[in-house]
């Protein structure tokens, strides 16, 4: 198996074991000490929950997300994207996301493009982030109305016959 394979199977199977563990996030409701009033966290639907991309320096990529708004009223939603602890040094300029700020009618969808570009001079490493909807978080402090990005740039060893002195 290439390293570059044996990469890609990694970050895949690491992406999919974090989904899996962000999944009871997804149902988690804050309740109010009141029982008479109830101060619900709404879960909106959000598209796909986790997308993982493998770009080489100084290349490009984009794809969709919908978020669909659950609640009873409109939205104004401007998503961002949020660094994950313990990530390595993640640039988040990477990541253009349009609409930049946008108002979802209640029960309505509405689709972001999301466009990943890496540097030329971008280290090679595996890359993490949120990039969420609402300010809403869980016990955890995590971004529940949200999804999650893994990015995985090559590390290239550098040419060693460059540094040959011909005599």
């Amino acid at each position: 198996m290439s390293k570059s394979t044996f990469l890609r199977a990694m970050s895949l199977f690491l992406g999919v074991l974090l989904y899996l563990g962000s999944i009871p996030a997804a149902f988690a409701q804050t309740e109010s000490a009141s029982t008479s009033t109830s101060n619900e966290t709404i879960i909106h639907e959000i598209s796909p929950g986790y997308y993982d991309l493998y770009l080489q320096q100084g290349e490009s990529s984009s794809f969709s997300i919908t978020f669909t708004n659950n609640g009873k009223k409109a939205l104004e939603i401007e998503p961002k994207v949020v660094p994950i602890c313990c990530s390595y040094d993640f640039d988040e300029n990477w990541i253009t996301i349009s609409p930049a700020n946008v108002e979802v009618g209640r029960g309505a969808e509405q689709e972001f493009t999301v466009e990943v570009n890496i540097p030329e001079d971008a280290d090679g490493g595996s890359y993490e982030t949120y990039i969420a909807f609402t300010d809403d978080v869980d016990l955890y402090s995590q971004f529940i109305n949200g999804m999650y990005l893994y990015i995985t740039v090559p590390t290239y060893q550098k040419n060693r016959a460059s540094n040959i002195l011909h005599l």
